[in-house]
């Protein structure tokens, strides 16, 4: 196959974990608002008095304002979209991810694959320019194998509601206001190459489904967990994930307690806001809508292209 594949056994189910943490947080006695359209956020409430700005709340789509003395946004790929400040810090872009459905009466499959038997995996191919990576989980309980794929990630540039000439790169999903439901073809084809080489007992099901993984590429790949200048220390955020935070999840929130109280640690000089200085890059992929990876400038995957074939390996 001409690439490396590594196997690490630590599959997680991130909605578990995440219903945990929602567990712990109300035991806590944290109030969550979620749904549409009380759950959606519209607008950040934003006071300014002699020339000194101040986040006093939030407002969400269902016209209820929510105040509080400090606005806390950890809003992944979203959060240059809600705080227009930080698109000179960290940049929404987007990987690719396949999804392959195994059938109830392939027994056989859904056993190999079970987390009981199957690891986490995680390959490399290619060189230079033509490097890239990617990996996949076992199967889910629902029968549902998932495929990553990383080597040129995309932006999707739309103009900034609230700031005039600012465009950013924001993200697009199934579920936006204009969606997208397939995947760029130059990915698909590398994973369709590397996945019929090796699980040629996948070739006759093809991927059923396809998503965009976004991710929040910040400067030097470090996470940016700071109060947002100019703000009076109302606002503060956590981002930069750059596809690494959830694996964090039973340890970042302390030290995220310190950089909130001002208690410096170790990851300080890390995490510290922070923006590219005029004229250079912010190491997302920093080429602007001009350059070639604009989702609308790439050829985008259809459903033929979904199948996979044997491979000479098969």
């Amino acid at each position: 196959m001409g690439s490396l594949i590594t196997f690490v056994n630590f599959p997680v189910s991130t909605v578990q974990a995440c219903v945990y943490a929602r567990f712990l947080c109300e035991n806590e006695g944290i109030k969550f608002v979620l749904g549409d359209p009380q759950g959606k956020l519209e607008e950040l409430i934003i006071e300014e008095k002699s020339g000194h700005k101040k986040v006093t709340g939030l407002q969400t789509r269902d016209g209820i304002s929510h105040y509080g003395d400090l606005v806390i946004v950890a809003a992944g790929s979203c959060i240059a979209s809600i705080v227009p400040e930080a698109h000179r810090t960290v940049e929404a872009t987007a990987g690719t991810v396949m999804f392959i459905d195994i059938p109830k009466e392939r027994m056989d499959l859904r056993e190999k694959f079970h987390p009981d038997n199957y690891p986490v995996r995680s390959y490399r191919k290619g060189d230079g320019d033509q490097y890239y990576q990617g990996g996949g989980f076992p199967i889910s309980k629902e029968g549902r194998l998932k495929f990553g794929f990383r080597g040129h990630k995309f932006t999707n540039f739309q103009d900034y509601p609230t700031e005039p000439n600012l465009r950013i790169s924001t993200t697009r999903t199934k579920y936006t206001e204009i969606p997208i439901d397939t995947v760029p073809l130059y990915g698909l084809c590398s994973m369709k190459e590397v996945t019929a080489e090796a699980f040629p007992d996948l070739v006759e099901f093809g991927f059923t489904d396809s998503r965009l993984c976004w991710y929040t590429d910040s400067i030097e790949n470090d996470y940016v967990i700071d109060y947002v200048p100019g703000y009076s220390k109302s606002l503060f955020i956590c981002a930069g994930g750059s596809d690494h935070a959830f694996k964090f999840l039973p340890i970042l929130g302390k030290h995220v307690k310190n950089q909130l109280e001002g208690s410096l640690d170790e990851f300080t000089p890390f995490w510290k806001w922070r923006v590219a200085e005029e004229g250079h890059d912010n190491d997302g992929c920093s080429e602007g809508e001009n350059g070639p990876r604009e989702v609308s400038k790439v050829e985008m995957a259809d459903r033929a292209d979904f199948k996979l074939e044997p491979t000479s390996f098969a």
